[in-house]
């Protein structure tokens, strides 16, 4: 396995995010909107011995307030990773750490697109990660089924 730091092309890195089951704030697009908002974007990703796309992150680094020296890292909804495989997790991570500190960045924060169980906490705690009172994502989407007429769905809302 490769592991290199690249900035692929928008459409290269968001077919694989889309390939992937990644979420929409993975995308490149995510980073050029979050650009306008002072936000600097860096694509983190693994490849293969060919040279695709194995697994990676959008991570989008914010300056730290009151002209403090460095930036908060934050890779909303991800990294891009099947956390099933130990190994591509350990090189994102190896990559990641060393990638994001070069930007000046104190600190990495994660919110990855997965279910909040105990093994997942326990997969993030064995590689360095404590959980965060503050989120930025809101931790849980409700889904609602809008079929039928204005009454019939405020209905089954309680």
């Amino acid at each position: 396995m490769n592991v290199q730091i690249i900035q692929p092309n928008a459409e290269s890195w968001d077919q694989f995010v889309g390939c992937s089951d990644g979420h929409m704030l993975q995308t490149s697009a995510w980073g050029a909107l979050k650009r306008a908002f002072g936000w600097r974007d860096q694509i983190v990703a693994l490849t293969d011995e060919d040279g695709a796309i194995r697994a990676g992150a959008l991570v989008l680094h914010r300056p730290l307030p009151l002209r403090l020296p460095g930036t908060l890292a934050y890779v909303p909804r991800g990294p891009v990773v099947d956390w099933s495989d130990s190994a591509a997790v350990d090189a994102l991570m190896s990559a990641l750490h060393p990638a994001v500190r070069a930007r000046g960045a104190f600190a990495l924060k994660l919110e990855p697109a997965e279910d909040d169980s105990p093994q997942f906490q326990q997969t993030l705690a064995t590689l360095g990660f404590r959980p965060s009172p503050q989120t930025v994502q809101p931790p849980r989407t409700i889904r609602i089924d809008i079929a039928g007429s204005e009454e019939n769905i405020l209905s089954r809302m309680s």
